[in-house]
């Protein structure tokens, strides 16, 4: 199945842009950073008859609760029957000194915070940032699903450069930055 990702940057979604969006996908995940313009993507999606999920940045220099409010927030505005996915980014660059143990914490700190605030909390991340960042640590993979950033252009969950002890992604993020319907997006396979 086929998703797009969206953010602050991609801006106001109109009726017709979430009408050509939902015939090309089942899905959108939108970015917290901005929850008005989020709660509005949502909003027509959800009207179009799209799924929509969340996702997080996360920075070494923020707290990880202000990400996680900002999420809150939106769902409390959106409502929601369902448990909602938030995706939680690691692609930040580490600080120096800053150790592959203290980042494998970080994550399992913000892994269990959004969990906290009810939210089914998974990664998004790319291969290289893993590798150094984390030394490829598989402790994860049990316990996480991946949306995986690996911009090879093919729409295949099984053209997966492998990484982390996760045997594939749930969702491949494999075009970035591709204009759409006058929209700037990001194009993801997913299991359905």
């Amino acid at each position: 199945m086929q998703a797009f990702d969206i953010s602050n940057y991609t801006g106001v979604i109109t009726d017709e842009q979430a009408k050509l969006m939902r015939d090309e996908a089942r899905k959108v995940i939108v970015n917290v950073h901005d929850p008005e313009i989020a709660v509005q993507q949502i909003r027509v999606c959800r009207d179009h008859c799209m799924e929509w999920e969340l996702y997080a940045q996360t920075y070494f220099s923020v707290p990880l609760s202000r990400e996680m409010d900002k999420a809150y927030r939106i769902v409390e505005q959106v409502g929601s029957n369902d448990d909602v996915q938030l995706w939680m980014a690691f692609e930040d660059a580490v600080p120096p000194g800053i150790s592959q143990d203290v980042v494998i914490g970080w994550i399992w700190r913000a892994i269990s915070l959004a969990e906290l605030n009810l939210f089914v909390a998974d990664i998004y991340t790319r291969k290289s940032w893993w590798l150094e960042a984390t030394g490829d640590t598989n402790e994860f993979a049990e316990s996480t699903s991946l949306w995986v950033a690996q911009p090879d252009g093919i729409p295949d969950l099984l053209v997966y450069d492998g990484f982390g002890g996760w045997i594939a992604p749930t969702m491949k993020q494999y075009a970035m930055d591709v204009p759409f319907a006058g929209l700037n997006v990001d194009r993801n396979v997913y299991l359905s």
